[in-house]
């Protein structure tokens, strides 16, 4: 193991894979090092908590170990709980959750996505929501599975998070919805918010312009007109109006038949 203040990544990165591979004793051995490793760099809760201490508890579960398993999740929580962060809560409470049953599971559950903001922790949100909506499921509570599996697949999609992406939707139809099947190209490939973020683009807006119109960062606004270019096969942004146009969905900025398509899209995806 490389002994740099990178090891944080790597070793992640390693027990990912031990684990998609079904090496969890592998994986175990693996997240032994987290310990000393975040003394001997002295890693904060900035560094050092927001992940591993899931995965490890994620990785004795997977070999057997659930005492282990809870007395790190428990550790993790507390840890948590005193920092304060609201995305280390919620990935706290995650962990907690999968570990539990019942209604003490979907209680955490709840909690950790009441904790995990769209824009800043999509991805652990789309996780935590997957998580919530099997949980619901499994219990009989399908209409309220069926909500949060669709945000669940709507956020995994936008954010590029396709093996929960992919869950999501293997839930929702056994959760009774309807989704329909993610296209990778053309004009239908487009998620709701690429849709909105184009059109807004396509009418001259800047990058600026439509996040602070969307209330969301740059940065989001930045991936979700990458997403449309790669999908609609077009180069820049001057291309985007004659793109929406040719695929017959120009004046989305057009009021009501803007909020008008956008629910016809919505209804398309349960």
């Amino acid at each position: 193991m490389l002994d740099t203040p990178t090891w944080q990544f790597l070793l992640e990165a390693i027990i990912d894979l031990r684990l998609a591979k079904g090496e969890a004793q592998s994986a175990v051995e693996e997240a032994r090092h987290f310990p000393r490793f975040e003394a001997e760099w002295g890693a904060g809760p900035g560094v050092g908590l927001y992940e591993w201490r899931w995965r490890s508890a994620t990785a004795h579960s997977a070999a057997g170990d659930e005492d282990a398993a809870l007395e790190i999740a428990d550790e993790q929580l507390s840890v948590a709980e005193r920092f304060g962060s609201g995305r280390a809560l919620g990935i706290a409470l995650r962990t907690c959750a999968l570990l539990s049953c019942g209604g003490e599971r979907i209680e955490m559950l709840r909690r950790a996505v009441d904790h995990l903001p769209r824009e800043r922790s999509a991805v652990e949100r789309t996780h935590a929501l997957v998580e919530l909506g099997a949980a619901l499921r499994r219990s009989g509570h399908r209409a309220e599975a069926r909500e949060a599996l669709q945000e669940a697949l709507e956020l995994g999609r936008d954010h590029h998070a396709l093996l929960l992406a992919r869950r999501a939707h293997t839930e929702l139809r056994a959760a009774g919805g309807r989704p329909r099947s993610p296209l990778q190209t053309g004009l239908d490939s487009l998620t709701p918010s690429e849709r909105r973020v184009a059109e807004m683009a396509s009418g001259g807006l800047s990058n600026a312009e439509v996040a602070q119109a969307l209330f969301v960062t740059v940065k989001t606004i930045e991936m979700h007109l990458s997403n449309v270019y790669r999908k609609l096969h077009i180069g820049a942004r001057t291309d985007l109006r004659e793109a929406l146009t040719d695929s017959s969905v120009d004046g989305w900025n057009s009021g009501i038949r803007g909020n008008q398509r956008e629910t016809v899209d919505q209804r398309r995806d349960v």
